[in-house]
């Protein structure tokens, strides 16, 4: 899986503006603003971010990161969607393996760890700041435990 490494792979993402031609002020690209906010999600929480900390960490006014997301929910989106996106394509190249079913299995589970590892701080924003912090649930997040039972579900 020789997927490109995640900004910032190396270490903290650093915020470094965009190449290229550009009218006006110097501006970051899409790709560096979301970086900096899977960053920010990281250290303080995803409720703890604010797009003023985003804008702060920068050095840009806030409405510039406007320019190229909606708000906070579409950074989260939008990182969430780069590891599923590179999920996919592992599941996509193991169903295309012309060889054995556990071989495919072996070649997906392998895969999707390594995706996993890669895109690590995309995958795990922590959902709440330290102070606040409930677990790595957001709050309108159905907990998969919340509704167990102590046993199976008896069949009727």
């Amino acid at each position: 899986m020789n997927s490109p490494a995640a900004p910032g792979a190396d270490g903290p993402a650093t915020a470094t503006p965009s190449s290229g031609p550009r009218r006006g002020r110097p501006g970051y690209d899409l790709a560096t603003v979301l970086a900096v906010a899977v960053e920010l999600f990281n250290e303080r929480g995803y409720d703890g971010t604010s797009m003023r900390d985003l804008a702060g960490r920068l050095g840009i006014a806030k409405s510039a990161i406007y320019h190229h997301v909606a708000g906070k929910e579409e950074l989260l989106s939008l990182a969430l969607d780069r590891a599923l996106a590179g999920l996919s394509a592992v599941t996509a190249r193991a169903r295309a393996l012309p060889a054995p079913a556990i071989e495919r299995l072996e070649y997906l589970v392998r895969g999707s760890v390594e995706v996993l590892e890669d895109e690590s701080p995309y995958v795990t924003p922590r959902w709440t700041s330290g102070a606040r912090s409930t677990g790595s649930w957001p709050s309108w997040w159905p907990r998969p435990c919340a509704t167990a039972t102590s046993g199976p579900t008896p069949r009727r």
